[in-house]
């Protein structure tokens, strides 16, 4: 396979670009071009991976770059977000393969892959990335993951919620709540604000204004590739969903609530309202599946996400597995210089699980 590196895409490369990503059965919206700015905008470099095989486009790859500590014009990490795409495991391997061997790529310390792989296609790839100098990364082999069959009418979709889901929805609709796309940058900043409160409660780190503002403009704002829905009780916004999608999945990315307001409600739930207008919007723009991102079926309420489990297991979701993120060392010395902190920093998480376990035994 013939591997282009380039930092910008020409009209045709983008045009070739686009009419692969939308043909590719793993095909993922975070691989969209449009997503470089972004990357730019939060202190990234990218690199747009093209392969080729006899000139025909073979695989595509969006790869964000992070800057060596020392050595700035050389890079410690590369991601493919949610990438790279290939149409079969043998093209993967083989767009890794050459693109590992390439020049530009050798000026990164360590390369990291995110395919949107699910099922038995996930154990397959799996497999030959092992034999392929691919190691497991922070994920673990897969992950966890839920899908929602979108196809029916909202209606049918909406009869598959769990009993108590759908009468929220009727409370949520009796009470006056609405529910519509949040168009301007004021209402994008309210949601990310709302998220952040959200997140640092939970012990997550804080999004970064400027890189989601600026996917807002490019990738959500006019509703087409993405979406940010808000739900208001009397123009008082009390919850926002953001989602994307590719031709036939759409992923919902954050959710958040504000938790006071819904108290005023008579203790509302509104996810159930929420999830379903955005399986609405998806449906309406072809999708036929709905990837609730990060779900395990558990009872264990001692898991630090089984609150968030279980109001995704409401909207009926099928349980599935997707690869986890997996690395391959391009560039030993850049690797080590650049990564080192973190490097000694799992090196230790592994030494603690090891001697937690011993000591259980």
């Amino acid at each position: 396979m013939d591997i282009e590196c380039v930092r910008e895409l020409g009209p045709e490369q983008a045009a070739e670009w686009d009419a692969f990503l939308a043909s590719s059965r793993f095909q993922h919206p975070r691989q969209d071009r449009r997503f470089a700015t972004t990357e730019r905008v939060g202190g990234a470099d990218v690199l747009f991976v093209l392969g080729r095989v006899g000139g025909v486009l073979a695989g595509v790859g969006l790869l964000s770059l992070t800057r060596h500590p020392v050595l700035t014009s050389r890079f410690r990490d590369g991601i493919f977000l949610s990438g790279p795409v290939c149409n079969d495991s043998e093209a993967m391997i083989a767009f890794l393969n050459a693109a590992c061997a390439h020049p530009e790529i050798a000026r990164i310390g360590r390369i990291r892959i995110t395919p949107y792989w699910l099922g038995d296609d996930a154990r397959a790839l799996h497999t030959l990335l092992e034999t392929n100098r691919f190691s497991l990364s922070s994920d673990g082999v897969f992950r966890d993951t839920g899908l929602i069959d979108i196809a029916p009418e909202p209606d049918v979709i909406m009869s598959r919620f769990s009993k108590s889901a759908r009468r929220e929805v009727r409370r949520a609709e009796r009470a006056g709540v609405t529910v519509r796309p949040i168009t301007t940058t004021e209402g994008a900043r309210e949601f990310l604000h709302s998220l952040n409160r959200l997140r640092v409660g939970r012990g997550l780190f804080r999004l970064a204004e400027d890189s989601f503002l600026q996917s807002f403009e490019d990738v959500y704002k006019d509703g087409d590739i993405g979406m940010l829905l808000g739900a208001f009780s009397d123009d008082r916004f009390i919850s926002g969903l953001l989602m994307y999608r590719s031709a036939h999945t759409a992923h919902g990315r954050h959710f958040t609530t504000e938790t006071e307001l819904l108290h005023a409600l008579k203790n509302l739930r509104i996810s159930p309202l929420l999830w379903l207008e955005g399986m609405t919007w998806a449906r309406d723009h072809g999708c036929v599946r709905f990837d609730v991102e990060e779900y395990r079926e558990t009872t264990d309420k001692s898991d630090k996400k089984y609150n968030v489990y279980k109001y995704k297991s409401e909207l009926a979701p099928e349980a599935a597995i997707r690869i986890g993120e997996r690395c391959r060392t391009v560039n030993p010395i850049l690797h080590l210089t650049g990564n080192g902190k973190e490097l000694l920093k799992a090196a230790a998480r592994r030494r603690y699980r090891a001697f937690k376990g011993l000591d259980h035994d």
